[in-house]
């Protein structure tokens, strides 16, 4: 459901990034989904999922039976944080102009020297499982020193520049696997993302096709995250609450302090008619 201070624009950046999540596998989906760090520090992420898929391997037995067993299964905590305007996404960094013309520079580097590793080095496209999608460049494997210098300063760049944000706290919370910024077009550049972020980027004024919401391009992939069990469990609760408080928002209902589920419009005017009263008795 849209919030009451939410503009459209970043209502339509979480839909698309309901619809690409649904589309890749995800079917625990929810928005504004509260977390708490190991630092104990309180953030709500905009749009998270846990995408469980399982591929299955279908054989017949000696008697003619279908046999049916998982051969690989998903375990894949994903966040998505929405940027609908460009002040949102660098309101953190006062020095960004400087440091955007040399993240800039430092990216062009890279991709040409990608380009030459691809062609070097093609054992490094490796897929580790069963989905063929998961196939990727290791190029952090590269035995190319002047690659690994320019990666290097990329990743200090872009460290400095989202220092201290929501980004950075993220990340290193090992909450989820994956991050992913969902972003109008122009909002933000792949070189600009936060180091193994990934970037999604949604064009509001083009025109809706055959799916139900816009579906994002996919500009950069995120990098895998370690999770540990406790965020791994964690994560999965704070989905659970967040999808339950959308339950309970579209059928009109109310959770209590005393634990019960009451109407929200009777129980809203009762309490405003509980206030006004203490306040004329005072």
């Amino acid at each position: 459901m849209k919030g009451n201070n939410e503009s459209e624009q970043h209502y339509e950046l979480k839909m698309a990034a309901l619809q690409w999540l649904y589309a890749t596998g995800a079917r625990a989906i929810a928005f504004e989904v509260p977390v708490r760090t190991p630092g104990w520090q309180r953030m709500r992420v905009d749009v998270a999922a846990h995408d469980d898929r399982s591929i299955r391997e279908v054989s017949r037995g000696p008697r003619g039976g279908k046999k049916v067993r998982t051969v690989a299964k998903r375990d894949d905590l994903i966040a998505i944080e929405c940027k609908a305007c460009r002040s949102d996404f660098l309101k953190d960094s006062r020095r960004s102009d400087v440091l955007l013309q040399e993240l800039h520079i430092l990216e062009q580097a890279r991709l040409e020297r990608e380009q030459e590793i691809q062609e070097r080095e093609p054992h490094l496209l490796v897929c580790e499982s069963l989905f063929p999608e998961d196939a990727r460049w290791h190029y952090e494997l590269s035995e190319d020193p002047a690659y690994q210098k320019i990666c290097h300063k990329l990743d200090r760049v872009a460290k400095r520049m989202h220092r201290g944000t929501k980004f950075e706290s993220l990340a290193e919370s090992s909450l989820f696997h994956r991050h992913y910024i969902c972003a109008a077009t122009g909002v933000a550049d792949r070189e600009e993302v936060p180091p193994g972020w990934g970037l999604l980027e949604v064009d509001l004024e083009g025109e809706i096709a055959e799916l139900p919401f816009r579906l994002p391009n996919v500009l950069r992939e995120a990098a895998p995250k370690e999770v540990s069990e406790e965020g791994h469990q964690v994560t999965l609760r704070a989905l659970a609450k967040a999808g339950t408080k959308a339950l309970l928002q579209a059928v009109g209902a109310k959770a209590t302090q005393e634990g019960e589920l009451v109407d929200r419009e009777t129980y809203g005017k009762e309490k405003a008619e509980a206030e006004a009263s203490v306040s004329t008795d005072s």
